[in-house]
């Protein structure tokens, strides 16, 4: 979830965003400048958009324990179906939320939104491009877990020193080439 910018603090993904963002669209830019410069204008909103993702981390977390626990007690003859069905559902949820934050921070940046239509676009771009959306997560996931698996310490190292950056380039590279695409002719109208 780190490598998506999903637990990392707000502002901070909004920074690197936006050097991310002038890396695919070949703008010049100061790395430590702009930074700042992006942190310290959406700190707010990006402050907001963190506690909302820990909020429903935390909550998602909650209902699965308390789905699982329910269809054990209380409804035994039906419980694997029930129970991997609540189960799905509430995976869809997080993988769509997760697909959400590839266009969040991007479309924060670039058109300076408010909280409630970053989640509204994010939602929408998540579920139109939902299959495309879901090739890059499980190639941000394979990125992050597969050196893990050769050995834990060239796992840390890759995933410190590489991870970060290559899903960064990556989910930009994806996203805002369709945000130019299918937001910029709807905002210009």
């Amino acid at each position: 979830l780190m490598t998506i910018p999903i637990v990392v603090l707000g502002p901070a993904a909004a920074g690197i965003t936006r050097l991310l963002k002038a890396m695919v669209t070949g703008r010049h830019f100061f790395v430590w400048g702009d930074f700042w410069e992006t942190f310290k204008k959406f700190f707010l909103k990006s402050l907001v958009i963190s506690v909302i993702d820990v909020l429903v981390l935390i909550i998602s977390g909650i209902a699965i324990n308390f789905y699982i626990k329910f269809a054990e007690e209380y409804v035994p003859f039906i419980r694997g179906g029930l129970k991997v069905f609540i189960l799905g559902v509430v995976f869809m949820f997080i993988l769509i939320f997760v697909m959400m934050h590839l266009y969040m921070y991007q479309l924060l940046i670039q058109y300076n939104l408010s909280v409630r239509k970053i989640y509204k676009y994010s939602f929408v771009f998540s579920l139109i491009r939902f299959f495309p959306n879901l090739l890059i997560i499980g190639l941000c996931a394979l990125i992050t877990i597969l050196p893990f698996n050769l050995h834990l310490l060239a796992g840390s190292a890759v995933y410190l020193f590489v991870a970060f950056g290559i899903c960064g380039v990556i989910i930009n590279y994806y996203t805002w080439p369709a945000i130019n695409k299918h937001f910029e002719p709807m905002i210009n109208k």
